[in-house]
């Protein structure tokens, strides 16, 4: 779902970047997450520890290739988030990430409940809750918007156009 998002995003937000190179990035992330799972701010991970492992994992992966040192240097990109491409991949992977929390809302899977007390140690994150105006998608979306919103994918964007999307099995198994 990651590359279909970046080429609708890129289309529809008319945006100036190299998207093959953006698609890349975010196929050989995919390997990283492959390794190490995907990672929330609900699970409270090491974030240098979590890069290392991931690194490692990818050059596990690629190390046999003629690509390799692309590959390792795309990765290396992505994670820096040093170009207008890596920002937008990974906007892009916060995003999907979004839109997967919301379906998993949807289907009754998580909900504020599942918050964790140490969660609300954060003041943004308490400061959403107490305000008792958002569920738990949103609330992860207004968590990463600082990473969408240099493309326009604002909190209007977020409650008109991707909230009100419905993703069910069905559409999961199409895409």
């Amino acid at each position: 779902m990651h590359d279909f998002l970046a080429i609708a995003l890129q289309s529809e937000l008319k945006l100036n970047i190299d998207l093959g190179k953006t698609l890349e990035m975010i196929a050989i992330h995919e390997l990283e997450e492959l390794a190490i799972g995907d990672v929330t701010p609900l699970d409270h991970i090491d974030k240098k520890t979590l890069k290392t492992k991931a690194r490692n994992a990818v050059y596990g992966f690629v190390k046999d290739l003629a690509q390799r040192d692309k590959l390792m240097a795309l990765t290396e990109e992505f994670n820096m988030c040093n170009s207008e491409e890596s920002k937008f991949a990974k906007a892009v992977d916060k995003l999907e990430c979004v839109l997967e929390f919301k379906k998993y809302q949807d289907f009754g899977q998580v909900s504020l409940y599942h918050l964790k007390p140490e969660m609300l140690d954060n003041k943004y994150l308490k400061a959403y809750v107490d305000s008792g105006r958002y569920d738990l998608a949103d609330i992860f979306f207004l968590y990463h918007m600082p990473t969408f919103k240099d493309y326009g994918i604002d909190e209007e964007y977020w409650f008109t156009k991707l909230k009100p999307l419905e993703i069910d099995n069905e559409t999961i198994k199409e895409i």
